[in-house]
């Protein structure tokens, strides 16, 4: 992709991002001074070992609600007993479907706020927690810095969200995915980078269904 697409892409994904304050990331210590990004921040499934936003293929930690998400374990079935309780998906492009629909929800609320604040309203619900809360600080610099590598290099904290009907499916697609990509990792822990990697078919499946919502005003 030529870096003009890059950019605008970027400024695209960056206005992609979950419906803040409602369905915040699950942290084990919000007020966490490590940059470690091992231990996966919604904790791991007994069961199974994995982090939770995998185990529950759910790859952004979505809290449970009483959202009727297409694709999802009905709450009076939901196995999850971490803190917050996180929703449990049939398979994981429902997942991802509910996590890029979270996300243009958040950006269409307040189009044009610079990428910190959507990641502090994601963590937080509040808008300027960035240089204050470290967890915050931790995820807004990893998914930048995930970013710049994935292909965006002029990606920062301070660009813009702008709102994805701005955009073509041929700009959106890619950095949608680099942006769900990089917030994964962080949400599940850098070692399961690979996994997440290898989600890309799903994604592609979730993108594809939703299209059309997500190019909507």
């Amino acid at each position: 992709m030529a870096k003009k697409d890059n950019k605008k892409g970027l400024l695209l994904l960056l206005g992609i991002v979950v419906i803040g304050g409602i369905y915040v990331f699950a942290k084990k210590d919000s007020d966490n001074n490590s940059d470690e990004l091992s231990i996966p921040y919604g904790g791991s499934d007994p069961n199974t070992g994995l982090p939770r936003g995998i185990a529950n293929k759910n790859p952004l930690n979505l809290s449970l609600s009483s959202i009727n998400w297409q694709g999802k374990v009905p709450n009076a079935a939901n196995t999850d007993r971490g803190t917050p309780r996180l929703e449990q998906f049939n398979d994981l492009w429902y997942g991802i479907r509910a996590n890029l629909l979270n996300i243009n929800s958040y950006i269409k609320k307040k189009p044009g706020m610079p990428f910190h604040e959507f990641i502090s309203m994601w963590g937080t619900g509040k808008p300027d927690q960035y240089g204050k809360n470290q967890a915050v600080t931790n995820y807004a610099n990893y998914v930048v810095k995930q970013m710049q590598a994935y292909g965006y290099p002029t990606m920062n904290v301070n660009n813009k969200i702008q709102p994805f009907y701005k955009y073509t499916l041929s700009e959106l697609r890619p950095s949608l995915w680099a942006l769900f990509r990089g917030m994964a990792e962080f949400e599940n822990g850098k070692q399961y980078a690979p996994m997440i990697s290898q989600m890309k078919p799903e994604y592609e499946k979730a993108f594809n269904a939703i299209s059309q919502q997500l190019l909507t005003a």
